[in-house]
């Protein structure tokens, strides 16, 4: 490829990848007027769903690995941080 071909906008990656997100953001924009979000939105509601359901199996697994280990004994209950943001 000779060196004015690779330096065109066309040819970087990194505009590639801008173009995909342009396309991905065109599609999810119809059901997200909808609801009032913006993409970047509904992937941060994504992320904190995940981190819910994360933490949530952590706090059983440490609360039944606890209970097992420690019979009758108090332990103090484990709270996760979970920051919902809009």
């Amino acid at each position: 490829m000779e060196k004015d071909e690779a330096i065109k906008l066309n040819n970087q990656l990194c505009f590639s990848i801008y173009s995909l997100s342009r396309e991905i953001n065109k599609l999810y924009r119809p059901f997200l007027e909808e609801l009032n979000l913006t993409y970047t939105q509904l992937l941060l509601i994504v992320y904190n769903a995940f981190l819910l359901i994360a933490y949530t199996v952590q706090f059983l697994m440490e609360l039944v690995t606890n209970d097992c280990k420690n019979k009758g004994k108090k332990d103090d209950v484990f709270l996760f941080p979970v920051v919902l943001q809009t």
